[in-house]
């Protein structure tokens, strides 16, 4: 079975200085010309409220690195969009992830980027949920965590 094999990228995800109790990894396999992307998150929105939004944004941006500085991370640049495609239907536009009292796992298979597409890109969980329509980003709120995909 492929999870047996060792990913074709790997992308370890940590919150922001305003969030530093998100810890992450998102691995990538590639299989039958498509991606299999498992995205296992900690301590994110651990809020124990019923009625409460849990679920955050996943995208992949066409930045570099996740530095961080004056609340805000300066090389994220936009989500991966080789298409130029409306919101919705970015090749970066990710499923969204589910907080579950501070925990997330989730599996997805995606045939709109391959490996070598996004490799040296970044992976970012967003602090609310994507609309999947309002550019550029699907009023998903700030930025909470990243991770440099190698």
């Amino acid at each position: 079975m492929f999870l047996n094999n060792k990913p074709n990228l790997t992308a370890i995800i940590k919150g922001n200085e305003n969030n530093k109790n998100i810890n992450g990894k998102a691995t990538f396999y590639e299989i039958s010309n498509k991606v299999l992307v498992i995205i296992e998150i900690s301590g994110i929105n651990t809020s124990e409220d019923i009625c409460a939004n849990k679920f955050h944004a996943c995208h992949i941006h066409d930045g570099s690195d996740c530095k961080y500085a004056n609340d805000k991370y300066i090389n994220v640049n936009t989500h991966y969009n080789s298409f130029n495609c409306s919101h919705g239907a970015h090749n970066g536009d990710l499923a969204s992830i589910y907080s579950n009292k501070g925990y997330s796992f989730s599996v997805n298979l995606y045939d709109k980027f391959s490996i070598n597409d996004i490799r040296g890109k970044l992976i970012i969980i967003h602090k609310g949920s994507d609309d999947f329509k309002t550019n550029p980003s699907g009023a998903s709120l700030e930025m909470i965590a990243c991770g440099l995909i190698l």
